[in-house]
């Protein structure tokens, strides 16, 4: 029997109850992750288990294997151990008695579990792509509950639980019990055929509405973690520019003391040579005083000379003691010659001294000039500062303005993109894509929101491969959609599901392409690619797929029902483009019964075309809505 998620591929497997590895061989050649948990509580288990571990991880698989009792709690609890070991556990064997009679209770002990939550938490799980195998019957529903009542619900997406039919151990619950819970907490089954009445494996995914919300709440703490980043970022700028501020005013005020130090030098500098200037008045006033005082001796001793000798010529008995008085006069008269060349001397030093000063004055007041030019220089610069950051701010202000709005939309359309797809999403960036990043969030919530009997796109290539992608990951694909790709005509039987995708390409070499990259990664049940040449368009000279007798056959398909498809309408990758104004004739010609939702890249109409679709849609008596944003065209008829 096929598992019911052998198409899905998971990030993560965490397998609780693993027994001796039996079913774990099987789980690994049906199921495909990137890592494998394996846990069991027997010590014996777990040594059949790292065998199986090897033979495993020598295929290439990432796998590993722990002994751990698990249980909702960590409260002590009791261990039963019985002849037949696959029926130990923490719960009594009761009515199982009844099924196998040989079955004997061999002991008990008292352990403590491990709570499922810190189970979980050490596992380090993340993301939403992983599926939780619970292989423990007795306790299916405690450890489902377990689960909701912790952050990893939305972890876990999918879910394979084993349980019982009958209550065959103590406070227990049948299968019946856990589907109806399960049911009442946002899960949905497929009810598969089980293979094992007895012990049935019921196997869960999370509804979308609880996916969604659970996007919704991991956006909104994105969205709060990034404010909050923004915030801090915004608080460190502002204190990198108050500590900028606060070094220019530090600087400042370093400059205006050293400005208010050359004043005061320059003030102690006057004062030093106005006191050196006035006392080289007074000494020399003094030095011509004492000159004067020196003339005036000089000639009274003169005087006295000449006195003297006419006296020493009237009497030479006084003429020895005139001499002696004539040498005094003479010592004294030397003596003050002596003390004016000192005056002279310590005049000529007042003189240099004098003109030191006047030159240091002098000095003075050029530094005082420079400084003062310096000031001025500083409060230039500071205001040439002041405008430049103005403008960088007023330029910055206005770039970010201009940039922002488009670059918001398209990094808000990668995130979620990355968040819906994850490591599945395609490239969409690169130059041969016809489908932006905006348009493909627009699709999947489309896709998410609304089921769609069918998907019909015009222009093949990456949209192709990401509608398809869309679908796997929003349902897992159904049997009756394998092998539908190779048929030329449409069954009724073929479109009884929503999730397929019929692409119509005019150009061969972009035909055989495609063709190549969905067979490359499995996806012809998804996808009916048609080959369709570009013909005329009734009578008139316009181009457009031809795609008359696909369309009348859908529409033959769909009839008496309620349907509603999605249509994509892409630009061409070729030179020879379509004739895009005749895409909504042709659909309404064969569709109108039916509610369209129609998406239409801006690039392929014009505001002219689209008023010319909507006038073609009211002659016709359809209701319609223009849901159009910035990036594209999208009309919904009949809804």
């Amino acid at each position: 029997m096929t598992h019911p998620f052998s198409n899905l591929a998971f990030d993560h497997i965490v397998y609780i109850g693993a027994g001796q590895g039996d079913e774990l061989n099987q789980l690994a050649k049906s199921l495909t992750a990137k890592h494998w948990n394996v846990v069991d509580a027997s010590e014996n288990n777990v040594q059949k288990l790292n065998e199986v571990k090897e033979s495993l991880q020598e295929q290439g698989v990432s796998i590993e294997v722990q002994q751990k009792v698990v249980a909702s709690s960590a409260e002590k609890a009791t261990w039963y151990n019985y002849n037949l070991a696959e029926f130990n556990g923490l719960h009594k064997a009761t009515e199982l008695k009844a099924l196998f009679p040989g079955l004997k209770l061999m002991s008990s002990e008292s352990v403590t579990p491990t709570p499922l939550e810190e189970l979980l938490d050490n596992l380090n799980v993340t993301g939403d792509n992983n599926l939780l195998v619970i292989d423990l019957p007795a306790q299916g529903l405690e450890l489902a509950k377990a689960l909701s009542e912790t952050p990893y619900k939305r972890v876990f997406n999918f879910m394979c639980v084993g349980s019982q039919a009958e209550t065959l151990f103590e406070s227990s619950n049948t299968a019946a019990e856990l589907k109806s819970w399960l049911l009442e907490n946002g899960y949905h089954t497929r009810n598969e055929e089980v293979d094992d009445p007895d012990f049935p494996k019921l196997h869960f995914v999370l509804s979308q509405a609880e996916r969604k919300l659970a996007n919704e709440l991991k956006q909104a703490q994105e969205q709060i973690e990034q404010a909050n980043a923004e915030r801090d970022q915004a608080n460190a700028e502002l204190e990198h520019a108050n500590e900028a501020m606060h070094k220019r005013t530090e600087w400042a005020q370093n400059l205006q003391a050293k400005l208010e130090k050359s004043s005061a030098e320059k003030r102690s500098l006057l004062e030093r040579a106005n006191k050196a200037e006035k006392r080289s008045s007074e000494l020399e006033k003094q030095l011509q005083s004492d000159a004067a005082q020196a003339r005036e001796r000089a000639e009274a001793l003169q005087a006295q000379v000449e006195k003297a000798n006419v006296e020493l010529s009237n009497a030479n008995e006084e003429k020895q003691k005139q001499a002696e008085w004539a040498h005094s006069l003479q010592a004294k008269l030397d003596q003050a010659l002596a003390e004016k060349d000192k005056l002279a001397e310590r005049a000529e030093t007042v003189e240099a001294r004098n003109s030191e000063l006047q030159k240091k004055l002098e000095a003075a007041e050029k530094y005082n000039e420079q400084l003062a030019k310096l000031n001025e220089r500083m409060d230039s610069m500071f205001e040439q500062q002041r405008l430049q950051l103005e403008q960088a701010t007023n330029a910055l202000g206005r770039h970010i303005t201009q940039t922002s709005s488009q670059q918001v939309t398209e990094l808000k359309a990668r995130l979620s993109l990355e968040r819906t797809f994850g490591k599945s999403l395609i490239n969409l960036n690169e130059n041969d894509s016809n489908l932006s990043e905006v348009t493909a969030v627009t699709l999947t919530q489309q896709l998410e929101d609304n089921s769609y009997d069918l998907i019909i796109e015009f222009g093949a290539g990456k949209s192709t491969e990401f509608l398809a992608n869309a679908i796997i990951n929003n349902h897992s694909p159904n049997q009756q959609l394998e092998n539908k790709s190779g048929s030329n005509d449409f069954e009724a039987s073929d479109f009884d599901l929503p999730q397929h995708v019929l692409s119509f390409e005019h150009d061969k070499k972009q035909f055989n392409s495609v063709k190549q990259r969905i067979e490359q990664h499995n996806l012809q049940n998804l996808v009916d690619l048609k080959y369709a040449p570009l013909i005329p368009v009734s009578q008139s000279q316009e181009l457009f797929y031809d795609c008359e007798r696909a369309l009348t056959n859908v529409s033959s398909v769909l009839d008496g029902r309620d349907a509603k498809v999605l249509i994509l309408i892409n630009s061409s990758a070729s030179q020879k483009q379509p004739s895009y104004p005749a895409s909504v004739p042709t659909l309404l010609n064969s569709l109108s019964a039916f509610s369209l939702d129609v998406v239409i890249s801006y690039k392929t109409s014009s505001e002219k075309t689209i008023e010319d679709w909507q006038q073609l849609i009211s002659e016709r008596g359809l209701e319609f809505e223009n849901k159009g944003s910035r990036d594209m065209c999208f009309l919904r008829i009949n809804s």
